[in-house]
């Protein structure tokens, strides 16, 4: 079974921030860092994790749920909220994890001279085999939830260009928690004892979370097909729910 299928079923199971960020914390303080300065990042990180399976548990229970305007608008709206504060989590997260790896550049730099004596050219070389690696893992798997998402949305009565757009970052979303609990995973296993496979993950994280994240959670102005900036997950949610208010009063009439 793929770790996509594999995440999907462990989603309704339950930890807690503080099952996370301790063993963040051991794994980073094992590498000689300050405890000072990581108490901060292992939280915010610890946190976003939990907030990845809030978020995904709600994007489940919205494909399982009845096909029906009032079911769909309550899981869009939890949706919403949850978004909205792994938004907010992730913004504080930024910082704290920036200033860890700023830290551990010293030490990096060492590492790295120790395994590279004579050759920036292998540097390089392993550096660019990393490039895009994860591109396109998941990517089959959340263009399939899209389609499952969007055709749930359309049957309730939203209107084919929202529910398409809305499905579509929603399910990219649920891709990006997906990699960063793999990232996660692989952070504290056991196997990640040397410097250079622990800063390479340790940077997807900030990737994932500075960059891809932070795109989606974004609450920009922005609806339109042909502007300059893609739009997020939070505009389409106010269209969709627009809609759905207004399914719901015509069905109460």
């Amino acid at each position: 079974m793929s770790f996509w299928n594999d995440v999907r079923k462990e989603v309704r199971e339950r930890t807690t921030t503080a099952d996370i960020s301790t063993k963040i914390f051991k794994v980073i303080t094992d590498f000689n860092i300050s405890p000072l300065a990581v108490v901060e990042p292992t939280f915010y990180i610890g946190r976003c994790y939990i907030l990845c399976f809030d978020y995904m548990d709600y994007v489940e229970r919205l494909i399982e749920c009845d096909e029906t305007p009032e079911s769909v608008f309550q899981f869009i709206l939890y949706i919403r909220e949850t978004a909205g504060t792994l938004g907010r989590c992730v913004r504080h997260a930024v910082g704290p994890v920036e200033e860890v790896l700023s830290t551990m550049d010293d030490l990096f730099e060492d590492h790295i001279h120790e395994e590279f004596e004579d050759s920036d050219l292998e540097e390089e070389e392993i550096d660019s085999e990393e490039i895009g690696e994860d591109e396109d893992r998941f990517l089959a798997d959340a263009e399939k939830m899209a389609q499952e998402i969007s055709l749930k949305l359309h049957k309730v009565g939203i209107s084919e260009k929202v529910s398409t757009e809305l499905a579509k970052r929603l399910a990219a979303f649920y891709r990006y928690c997906v990699l960063y609990v793999a990232d996660l995973r692989e952070l504290s296993s056991p196997d990640v004892v040397d410097m250079f496979p622990f800063m390479e993950i340790f940077m997807d994280i900030q990737y994932l979370m500075d960059t891809e994240m932070r795109h989606f959670l974004l609450e920009d102005v922005f609806v339109e097909g042909n502007s300059s900036y893609s739009t997020g997950i939070m505009p389409w949610i106010s269209h969709s729910v627009a809609e759905l208010v207004s399914l719901i009063g015509k069905n109460k009439e």
